[in-house]
Parts: C-alpha cells; structure tokens; sequence
C-alpha cells in the first residue's frame, strides 16, 4: 500500500516520492529493533 501511494506521489514531485519510500524504510527499522527489544509487542 505504502508503495502504491509513494508512485503516485513520486509522479506529482519526485522529492516527495523519495522522502515517502525513505521514511518507509527507517519505520521499518526501528519497528524491527523494537519488536526485538519488547517481543510482547509483536
């Protein structure tokens, strides 16, 4: 989903495309060190 929505916003402003697809991929880090971290919250 979050894929989809950054092609459609990287076609209006490449700029914010990117920014999308990058904040992306850090939520997705730190959602991964987090669920080490705190395993109850998977």
């Amino acid at each position: 989903m979050i894929n989809a929505l950054s092609s459609v916003v990287e076609f209006r402003s490449l700029e914010s495309g990117e920014h999308i697809k990058r904040v992306k991929t850090f939520t997705g880090i730190l959602l991964y060190h987090l669920q080490r971290m705190y395993p109850e919250y998977k």
